[in-house]
């Protein structure tokens, strides 16, 4: 993405962040079709009831960027909570069989 010359990413972005997104993206991609198709409540009510006040373009934006990090939240979760464990078991087990 930035090889010395002009990029696509500004050169001030925090490599922390590049790199979460990084680790977690699989994860944020499989959970942004889940939140809106199967929540309990349905997605459009719940972000109906929370910005009932905003109309346009600020409605839109609100329902965008909860939707995001509801996505970003349940991704982090399911890559800490069952990935990486399921991982690292993973290893231990290899390392056994072959050693």
């Amino acid at each position: 993405i930035y090889g010395g010359g002009p990029g696509l990413l500004p050169n001030n972005l925090p490599v922390r962040t590049v790199s979460f997104l990084g680790v977690h993206s699989y994860n944020i991609y499989l959970w942004h079709w889940f939140v809106p198709k199967f929540s309990p409540f349905g997605f459009e009510t719940v972000s109906t009831f929370l910005f009932s006040g905003l109309q346009g373009a600020s409605s839109v934006i609100a329902r965008g960027v909860l939707f995001i990090a509801i996505s970003v939240i349940f991704g982090t979760l399911v890559t800490k909570l069952v990935e990486e464990p399921f991982l690292k078991t993973l290893i231990i087990l290899m390392k056994r069989i072959l050693l």
